[in-house]
């Protein structure tokens, strides 16, 4: 029997929607801090989340990627026989 799952791959998922999750919640602090003049700001801060945003998009498209590969591989697979 053929291993079909890369146990690699699935657990992108998560990674993905926390890097989108914590990216987003560090622009939505950088936002508030620009507003409130008592607050410190982080000017780092903003490249971090555009960082965190951009990279959970791409581990978002490996995974579609590893899906249609899933997917390709189930169907020839189950499909023959």
């Amino acid at each position: 029997m053929q291993r079909l799952v890369n146990a690699g791959s699935l657990m992108c998922i998560p990674s993905t929607l926390a890097s989108i999750l914590v990216g987003y919640s560090s622009l939505d602090k950088t936002q508030r801090n620009l507003r409130d003049p008592v607050r410190k700001c982080y000017p780092d801060l903003f490249n971090y989340g555009m960082v965190m945003v951009f990279a959970g998009s791409l581990l978002f498209f490996r995974y579609l990627k590893f899906f249609r590969q899933y997917s390709y591989e189930l169907f020839n697979t189950y499909g023959a026989g």
